[in-house]
């Protein structure tokens, strides 16, 4: 008969390991960088923490790595779409003071030739400064001065574009050019009027060359 040892250690045995279960935080954060990038990539931040804490308890790690890289991917190509097209939204709102100026400033002239039975001398750019990304300051001084004073055109706010009156024989333009970007292309927006047997005719609506550059 066999006696046991009374000296030696008592027998270890494994408490068995809770199972795990996979993370719904990793679940969430990769269903939601298919839907709402932003979101997913802070649910897949919060479940790395969450199943890396969990010391075996929760699994899930890969579903939430998935969703960070899924959204970073996702919010990329939003970005590509979206910044250009807010870019180009920007500049047609500030296209929108080129086109009233100049319809304007042809109303007038049509206006002058019917008083005067004559079309208006046309002049130089005005400011002279070629246009860029930032406004003209107002000047009053500078609309002072023909043609301007003759036809009453006046840009009293601050101003994106610069304008002229063109005169060509029995043509008169009123223009306006920008460069709303600062890289040296330049917009151009115009509407011409010209005398016919007396009668004024004004272009119905204006004309643009590069109005975004």
């Amino acid at each position: 008969m066999t006696m046991s040892d009374p000296y030696a250690p008592p027998a270890v045995i494994d408490a068995p390991r809770p199972k795990s279960r996979t993370s719904v935080l990793a679940i969430l954060a990769f269903v939601f960088a298919f839907v709402f990038a932003p979101l997913g990539l802070l649910l897949g931040i919060a479940a790395c923490v969450v199943v890396g804490a969990s010391r075996g308890r929760l699994r899930g790690m890969g579903f939430a790595i998935a969703a960070i890289a899924t959204s970073v991917v996702f919010a990329g190509i939003l970005a590509a779409i979206a910044i250009p097209s807010f870019i180009n939204y920007m500049k047609r709102a500030k296209v929108v003071e080129a086109e009233l100026n100049v319809g304007h400033c042809a109303d007038l002239v049509v206006a002058y030739q019917a008083f005067n039975g004559a079309l208006p001398e046309g002049g130089d750019w005005t400011p002279a400064d070629p246009p860029g990304r930032e406004k003209y300051p107002p000047n009053p001084a500078l609309w002072s001065a023909p043609p301007w004073n003759a036809i009453g055109f006046s840009v009293p706010d601050p101003h994106y574009y610069r304008y002229r009156v063109l005169r060509e024989g029995d043509t008169v333009t009123c223009q306006a050019e920008g460069d709303l970007d600062g890289d040296g292309v330049r917009s151009l927006h115009e509407r011409s009027i010209s005398v016919v047997d007396a009668s004024p005719i004004v272009e119905p609506t204006v004309r643009s060359t590069e109005p975004l550059e």
